[in-house]
């Protein structure tokens, strides 16, 4: 049981790491590939904090738009469309 757990959870680290990774290379015109490489290299500390802000911020973000309604939310989709396409 203790290893299914420790899987999954390196599962969802390298998911969220992804996910980080994805928008700082997007956002800052960096090579996706080497800022996977550097949140992997750097200290763990560091590339959570990282996570907790990037994913916060995503979240915040979506929360702001459901809130505001329909229209907002489906601008917030065209935005993400825009910038990661």
């Amino acid at each position: 049981m203790k290893r299914q757990t420790s899987t999954a959870l390196a599962s969802v680290e390298r998911a969220c790491f992804r996910v980080v990774a994805l928008v700082k290379s997007r956002l800052s015109g960096r090579d996706t590939r080497a800022e996977m490489q550097r949140l992997n290299t750097q200290k763990r500390l560091r590339s959570y904090g990282e996570t907790c802000v990037v994913l916060g911020i995503l979240f915040g973000l979506a929360l702001l738009a459901t809130s505001l309604g329909v229209w907002a939310l489906c601008l917030l989709f065209l935005c993400i469309f825009l910038v990661f396409r």
